[in-house]
């Protein structure tokens, strides 16, 4: 009989508790965050959207010549088995692709002596608090700005996130749950982990890709199925005086799927309540979830 444990790591193939998984101390993901990643979840038991995480892993890790090393269905066969042996009710996956072993903890990428790692970390889903969705967060537009495209682009989700860390320790020196960020030019990009919508006047307005952002799955299924009922859907140059003047604020992430902010620099966001539209999508997103998963209990999309 298989023991389930609900806390494991494949790594390379080898599954192993989380507890006992480790990687080699030269790792160059370990040593430099030379490595790509991704974060799938669960909906109804059901992998959500795994094929556009994996396709989006790949293109990342395209962009900084990282060739992952087994297909897309030995990837997804990995995970599938990784989720199922864990036996969670709902579960949190971390995908790492590491450039490999170094031979000495030099930055040269020609000093790696192994072919790139594969890990897939699963992890129990945690329920978030009650309180995100009934009060809302608290958000802050911080001093840090958002990495440059033509530096490290926001683009390719790398394991380096010094830059939404210090973001985010700005946050909470002022008491705020969440660090918004502007790019160079001051507009607006997005949360240390979650992309961002404005609502102004029934319209949903997020920064667009060029602003410098991670093409977010959850965004995408937000915009689109979205604007196919009828909300009218626009990507722009945003500023941090849009965020300020929005009657609502709400983020989206794999993790968090929609979440409001009620309140920003201090001040509340319209009511300081979560907001009609937001509910309203939040509502929708869970249903578009059930549609997206193929569960037999979803109700018809009108």
């Amino acid at each position: 009989m298989k023991i389930r444990m609900n806390r494991l790591c494949n790594i390379d193939g080898r599954i192993k508790p989380e507890n006992d998984a480790t990687i080699p101390v030269l790792d160059r993901g370990f040593l430099f965050g030379d490595s790509v990643c991704e974060v799938v979840r669960t909906h109804r038991g059901r992998l959500l959207q795994l094929d556009a995480h994996i396709a989006r892993l790949k293109a990342s890790a395209a962009r900084v010549l990282i060739d992952v090393p087994i297909t897309d269905e030995k990837l997804q066969q990995r995970i599938e088995e990784t989720v199922e042996l864990a036996g969670n009710d709902e579960t949190y996956v971390r995908l790492i692709v590491t450039r490999g072993v170094s031979s000495a903890p030099v930055i040269d990428p020609d000093y790696t002596l192994s072919a790139p790692s594969v890990i897939v970390i699963v992890r129990p889903m945690l329920e978030r608090p009650q309180t995100v969705m009934s009060c809302g967060s608290s958000a802050w537009l911080v001093d840090v700005r958002r990495n440059h495209p033509d530096a490290l682009d926001p683009a390719i989700k790398s394991g380096n996130y010094l830059n939404n860390i210090l973001a985010l320790n700005e946050a909470r020196k002022h008491n705020a749950d969440v660090a918004l960020l502007l790019n160079s030019a001051g507009c607006l990009t997005e949360a240390a982990t979650a992309n961002v919508f404005l609502v102004q006047e029934g319209k949903l307005r997020t920064p667009s890709l060029a602003a410098g952002i991670v093409a977010g799955i959850t965004r995408r299924v937000v915009a689109q199925r979205a604007q196919a009922e009828g909300y009218t859907v626009e990507e722009a140059d945003l500023t941090a005086e849009d965020a300020r003047s929005a009657d609502e604020i709400f983020l989206t992430c794999t993790t968090q799927s929609i979440a409001p902010i009620t309140r920003l620099d201090g001040e509340l966001v319209g009511s300081g309540r979560p907001g009609l539209v937001t509910l309203r999508i939040a509502e929708r997103y869970e249903a578009w979830c059930d549609e997206l998963v193929g569960w037999a209990g979803a109700p018809a999309l009108n």
